[in-house]
């Protein structure tokens, strides 16, 4: 019986007979409603939004050419959609993790399963499928992950785990330190003061840069003024409109290094694997 192996490109063959009836090749042809095909060579690429996700490649293997922290934006999508267009069932485990297991697999499952609760054996095998990484490859003629690596969480390096704790804390210990002083109201008052500007200014701790300054002042044990205001800059924990009490600095100091805390933890060298260099 077929419960989720029914996606629209199944093979490399599929993929290519689907992009040849493309009517503007240069702008790629639609696949389902969220995604598109385009040729790059000969290769063909599976795209979200502004997102590759994953390539066809002439030997018959899809590749996946995303991010978990990228994919993060695009994680509920993929989860609920990436399957009817290629034959992957996508789950999020964690905070920038994902686990990937081709459906025919799935189905495999569900077939000799004798439960009516089809879920739990779905669930079952996501939670020992494949994590995502960027290159994370699956052979479309055994529906095999050729490449699967250890998981991240399997990675620690104790030592050095122990390392960033220490110096998290420590850093968690200055800032609520410096809002006993009375720091971050100065820093409320100021950014404030034009709160149409306030809200233009917000940080982006998607980007590299902005997220590089909190994990060098954390590696660091520094407390740059830069960094200081931009934790009471307009964000999900004041909700809008509200200018913030400074004890909710606190709150949001929590809140991004928990959000953010594979990436920051990558950057100190907390897990033996890496992601592969851009």
């Amino acid at each position: 019986m077929t419960y989720y192996n029914q996606a629209v490109l199944k093979t490399y063959n599929d993929a290519k007979d689907y992009f040849s009836k493309a009517k503007s090749p240069s702008k790629g042809r639609p696949l389902n409603s969220w995604g598109r095909l385009y040729q790059v060579g000969d290769e063909y690429i599976v795209r979200g939004k502004t997102m590759n996700v994953a390539k066809f490649t002439p030997d018959n293997k899809l590749v996946f050419i995303v991010s978990p922290k990228d994919a993060r934006s695009y994680g509920q999508t993929l989860s609920s959609s990436l399957h009817r267009a290629i034959p992957i069932l996508w789950m999020r485990t964690g905070m920038q993790r994902y686990r990937l297991q081709h459906t025919a697999i799935i189905d495999s499952q569900l077939s000799q399963s004798k439960t009516n609760y089809l879920w739990r054996v779905v669930n079952a095998e996501l939670k020992t499928a494949p994590e995502l990484f960027d290159g994370l490859t699956f052979d479309l003629a055994t529906g095999n992950a050729v490449n699967a690596r250890k998981d991240l969480k399997d990675s620690v390096i104790p030592d050095r785990r122990t390392e960033w704790l220490r110096k998290l804390r420590k850093f968690k210990r200055g800032i609520s330190v410096r809002q006993r002083m009375g720091v971050f109201d100065g820093y409320i008052k100021e950014v404030y003061a034009d709160p149409k500007n306030a809200y233009a200014k917000r940080p982006n701790w998607n980007d590299e840069n902005t997220l590089d300054m909190l994990y060098n002042a954390i590696n660091n044990e520094d407390f740059p003024p830069n960094l200081l205001k931009a934790f009471v800059h307009p964000s999900h924990m004041f909700g809008w409109g509200r200018i913030p009490e400074s004890k909710q600095v606190l709150k949001v100091v929590d809140s991004l290094t928990k959000e953010y805390s594979v990436e920051l933890r990558k950057k100190f060298g907390v897990f033996e694997i890496q992601e592969k260099a851009a």
